[in-house]
């Protein structure tokens, strides 16, 4: 892995001009091998002025370009569902917690759209998952499974899938992060770490965040990039 590569990702600014000396197509690579690749394009784009010769990175900016815009798109789109799936759990009394995708990018990158994702996580209590599903199917939304909720709780499954009415994205609907593993964690003792800001937010202490992250990862170690 190439360190221009590794530079890019990192959330430390880039202050000191460097220069590649080679074509771009092993950071193409990387980026498409663990799905960073819209965020190697928003990180170039910011330091292309420091990045010389500026010629290749300019060429390398306009083959993304139309890739760059689906996925801000598609950006747009998951982020309009999360918050109509918050307004409809709202008006319920329910809380939830976008974890994960934009959430994750705007935080360590302040750019929502900078990694691309496949759909949109949220994280309810447990002990509000058969509501939040009934609100969910009167909504529209389509289970992945008909497999009843209750059968999750008892297989060590984590959360439940549905699809968004008209766009068919995929929305996540978790209780915890992912099969224990090193942490095992409980759905109480994960919202003990939600911290509820003036405005209403909800969101995860940075602790529970990186814990969430490893568990993230760790399960995907099998079967391919997160």
């Amino acid at each position: 892995m190439t360190s221009l590569f590794l530079k890019l990702i990192q959330p430390v600014p880039l202050r000191h001009p460097f220069e590649i000396n080679r074509d771009l197509s092993d950071i193409k690579s990387g980026g498409l091998k663990y799905n960073l690749l819209m965020l190697i394009y928003t990180q170039l784009q910011k330091y292309q002025e420091i990045i010389f010769p500026k010629d290749g990175i300019s060429k390398f900016l306009g083959e993304l370009k139309g890739l760059h815009l689906k996925s801000i798109a598609l950006s747009a789109k998951q982020e309009a569902i999360e918050e109509e799936i918050k307004s409809l759990l709202r008006n319920k009394g329910i809380p939830m917690v976008a974890i994960k995708g934009n959430e994750i990018a705007k935080d360590i990158y302040n750019d929502p759209n900078c990694r691309t994702s496949s759909d949109v996580d949220m994280l309810v209590k447990r002990s509000h998952t058969f509501k939040v599903h009934e609100i969910l199917l009167n909504a529209g939304y389509r289970p992945h499974v008909s497999l009843p909720l209750g059968y999750c709780f008892n297989y060590h499954v984590h959360h439940a899938v549905y699809y968004h009415p008209g766009t068919d994205i995929p929305v996540e609907m978790h209780w915890r992060f992912g099969v224990p593993y090193f942490f095992n964690l409980s759905s109480e003792e994960i919202w003990d770490d939600v911290t509820f800001l003036d405005s209403g937010k909800a969101i995860l202490s940075p602790e529970m965040t990186i814990i969430m992250l490893l568990i993230h990862h760790h399960s995907h170690s099998c079967r391919g990039p997160a």
